[in-house]
């Protein structure tokens, strides 16, 4: 199975934190005795938008370190669109993210808002 959570337009001012958090979460339940068929770094991406990492991130400092935290579990993160601005905090690692190419096949797609 193929998932992608994404945060693209965010409402809540937690929503990249919340998506993070949610790719972390799957990270430890998929790790448990029964999910061998999924793998985190495989089967999930994480898609933001540059308006996830301004109007949806609250608190930069916890969120990049969830960020790191998720690709640290391999798990690849992508963004949305090449334009857009972010803060100055993020510019460096937004900017080494890939852009997410033509549409996917994922049986679950969840947007955090």
């Amino acid at each position: 199975m193929r998932v992608a959570i994404k945060c693209l337009t965010p409402v809540c001012r937690d929503a990249l934190e919340d998506a993070a958090r949610l790719a972390l979460t799957f990270v430890t339940v998929t790790t448990t005795p029964g999910y061998s068929d999924f793998k985190a770094s495989r089967d999930l991406e994480l898609h933001l938008s540059a308006r996830a990492l301004k109007d949806g991130c609250h608190l930069p400092d916890l969120a990049q370190e969830l960020m790191e935290a998720v690709q640290a579990y391999g798990i690849p993160v992508f963004r949305t669109e090449a334009e857009g601005e972010v803060s100055p905090e993020w510019s460096d690692w937004w900017n080494r993210l890939p852009e997410v190419e033509g549409s996917d096949e994922f049986e679950l797609s969840l947007e955090i808002r």
